[in-house]
């Protein structure tokens, strides 16, 4: 018997090859055993394979749907969750902020107050912007506090010391400029600024007279000028009534020890009556210092005390030249002179005279740059200026030694 039949097992085709119905034949896909079936002579019966049905692509999209229409209520409700956890911790701390403000402004510690509540408004602004009725309400109530804590510092500033309260007010000055709510209280706060500085010009004045009584003549000056640098700030009244106050106090002293340091026109080729003033003269004054004397300040109202009183001068002049080659360049070395004279009236009492000049050859250089500048067939200013200030350092040494000789007061 030949044919073919379906396993009933896997589905597939068993092939016959002689075996009659009835008998046992092995799968060759799932080995089973299977009986042979009866097959009809009128044709081949086979059974259907089995197929697994396949499901239909819309299945598993709206699956999909469904899946992202969880996950999209899953954020939603998550963020509203989130939002209102949120809205409540920036409730409570917009309410602490109120609540320490409200403690302190009833302590009276209005400074503290207007703090809280600037923080409170800088927190909001941060959090919900929408909220512009609460930020309104804060804002009032921050002006409100900001110009009765200006009002206090006003009050308190008087009951200060002196120089405590222009620190003060000025401080209150420079914020009145950025916070238009204390537009008002500008005027105020000027006129509250001269009067503190009234009571600074006559406490230094007060505190200079002591020091001269006590025979401290160094501490009366300083004070002294000081009193007439803050008096200037005022109106022209009290600058003049405070320069005669001054001259009273410091004109004794400086018509005793008073000096003048005058540099005298002198003769120059690279240097300047400038460069000298920053580096000779203030070496002079400190100087004289030392020695007693008490050299005009180099600025300030009182100066004109030292024009009508000083009995001292200090003059030095001096002169600067450029002689010989260097070497066998053709760049000349500098040769600087300087006079001085210490003088009462116009009697000079002490005089010396002190020249600074090139070292020949210049001392530190390497091999290399030395032979250059040896041998230079053209004058470079470059090179002339390092000739110069060699010859104006061996100058500034000497003068370093030379003016411990000058006589005391």
């Amino acid at each position: 018997m030949t044919g073919t039949f379906a396993c009933p097992e896997c589905g597939d085709e068993v092939t016959l090859k002689g075996a009659t119905p009835g008998r046992e034949v092995q799968c060759s896909r799932c080995a089973t055993w299977v009986e042979v079936p009866y097959l009809p002579r009128d044709g081949v019966w086979t059974r259907p394979r089995y197929r697994k049905a396949r499901r239909p692509w819309l299945i598993p999209l709206g699956w999909a749907g469904v899946a992202l229409l969880a996950l999209a209520i899953a954020f939603v409700a998550g963020s509203k969750y989130i939002e209102s956890r949120g809205r409540s911790s920036r409730e409570a701390t917009l309410a602490e902020f109120i609540r320490t403000a409200d403690q302190a402004e009833k302590l009276g510690r209005v400074d503290r107050a207007l703090s809280e509540i600037e923080g409170a408004l800088a927190y909001l602004r941060q959090g919900d912007r929408r909220a512009s009725d609460r930020l309104a309400d804060l804002r009032r109530r921050r002006d409100s506090l900001s110009i009765r804590e200006a009002e206090s510092r006003i009050v308190s500033a008087a009951k200060q010391e002196p120089d405590a309260a222009v620190g003060q007010l000025l401080t209150l000055q420079a914020r009145a400029r950025t916070d238009r709510t204390l537009d008002g209280l500008t005027t105020t706060i000027l006129a509250a600024i001269d009067a503190a500085r009234r009571r600074q010009v006559e406490a230094d004045f007060a505190a200079a007279r002591r020091a001269r009584d006590e025979g401290r003549p160094f501490d009366a000056l300083t004070l002294g000028e000081r009193a007439l640098g803050v008096a200037d700030k005022l109106d022209a009244n009290t600058a003049r009534s405070a320069m005669a106050e001054s001259d009273s106090i410091l004109g004794p002293i400086v018509a005793r020890m008073g000096v003048i340091v005058v540099q005298l026109p002198g003769t120059y080729s690279v240097g300047s009556v400038e460069a000298y003033d920053k580096t000779l003269a203030p070496i002079l004054v400190d100087v004289l210092r030392r020695k007693g004397y008490v050299p005009k300040p180099p600025k300030g109202s009182a100066r004109t005390i030292w024009d009508q009183h000083a009995p001292y001068r200090c003059e030095f002049r001096v002169a600067e030249a450029q002689g010989m080659f260097y070497l066998q360049s053709k760049n000349r070395v500098s040769e600087i002179t300087a006079n001085l004279s210490l003088l009462k009236g116009r009697e000079a009492f002490w005089q010396v005279v002190m020249s600074g000049r090139t070292q020949v050859p210049l001392p530190d250089l390497s091999a290399y740059v030395g032979s250059r500048i040896a041998v230079s067939e053209r004058r470079n200013p470059d090179v002339e200026r390092m000739l110069y200030d060699n010859a104006r350092a061996s100058l500034m040494e000497q003068l370093g030694a030379t003016v411990r000789g000058m006589p005391p007061l």
